[in-house]
């Protein structure tokens, strides 16, 4: 998905409603979204390669990506989302 198709589907949303970030269906979980990393902005390519699992034959151009940064913690004391929402995700068409 783009920015602009991003930008697209947030725009029919209440734009005071909380950002949040639906992971994994099969174990919904729900984080807070703290923010947004541009790739272009602290471009550093495989860094961590010696520590994680890394896709073989990819390399990361510059600006390919645009990061929605999670909060390490759940935004309530309930840490799952609802299942549905992979069913009922407005998708960008």
């Amino acid at each position: 998905m783009s920015v602009q198709e991003l930008i697209d589907l947030l725009s029919d949303c209440d734009p005071d409603a909380e950002a949040l970030l639906a992971h994994q269906p099969g174990w919904p979980l729900e984080f807070t979204v703290l923010g947004v990393n541009d790739a272009g902005d602290d471009y550093q390519p495989w860094r961590d390669r010696d520590n994680v699992d890394c896709q073989e034959g990819r390399e990361p151009e510059l600006n390919d990506a645009v990061y929605l940064v999670a909060t390490e913690g759940h935004p309530q004391v309930e840490p799952y989302a609802p299942r549905s929402c992979w069913d009922s995700a407005r998708q960008q068409s």
